[in-house]
């Protein structure tokens, strides 16, 4: 229920927003700038945005999710976007988990003790599954279990790798939702919401609760 009621006020959040930016008409040039330049130079659109999501995620930075949802409205090609971002989550996630390790290591256990030791509690009972599931279910905000994870004795590339098929379902929802808004507001009001823009809507409001009823299953299976 928590879940679903931080997804409806991100969804009106993400309307206002839009609502704004069809009144703008200098955001709106903007935003088709940037999807001309994504169509005519691919390559260099994708370095320059993996390297600035890269440094946000790396940073803790909050409203990495808001980033999600606008790199859905950019990205024309829906399977690009989730993989560039993806990378992107893992690689910022993986220097973030790094500067806990090395960097950040008192700091971070006077400040987050009581959750480093659930972590680490949890980590020791089912290794890189529970990391899994924190991904797919957090109880944690996600840049806080970067640097927690660092103070753990997970190796490094296997944070990379449970993080990065962890993220897939969560990045696919949010650039989809992100695309689907764009292609209403983005359209002067020559297009009306057509069935994808509430699919994704649903979607975006229920994904968090399928997933935990689906890792819900998947334990349950786990100790027959």
């Amino acid at each position: 229920m928590l879940e679903m009621k931080k997804g409806l006020i991100l969804i009106v959040v993400v309307l206002g927003v839009g609502a704004l930016l069809t009144l703008s008409e200098a955001a709106q040039m903007a935003l088709h700038d940037l999807h001309h330049l994504l169509r005519t130079n691919q390559i260099r659109f994708a370095t320059v945005f993996l390297l600035f999501y890269t440094i946000y995620i790396a940073a803790s930075l909050r409203g990495a999710h808001v980033l999600t949802l606008a790199a859905g409205a950019v990205f024309v090609d829906l399977a690009m976007g989730t993989i560039l971002v993806s990378i992107a989550a893992s690689i910022g996630s993986t220097l973030a988990f790094l500067i806990g390790r090395h960097v950040r290591e008192k700091t971070i256990r006077e400040r987050f003790g009581t959750k480093l030791k659930q972590l680490s509690d949890g980590f020791g009972r089912e290794g890189a599954y529970y990391l899994l599931r924190m991904r797919l279910v957090p109880t944690i905000s996600f840049a806080v279990t970067n640097n927690l994870m660092g103070l753990t004795s997970i190796k490094t590339v296997v944070f990379f790798c449970v993080g990065l098929i962890g993220a897939l379902p969560a990045t696919f929802v949010y650039l989809y939702t992100g695309w689907e808004v764009w292609k209403v507001i983005g359209s002067h009001g020559l297009m009306s919401p057509g069935i994808g823009f509430y699919v994704a809507l649903v979607l975006f409001v229920t994904f968090p609760m399928v997933i935990r009823n689906i890792v819900a299953y998947c334990e349950k299976l786990r100790e027959k």
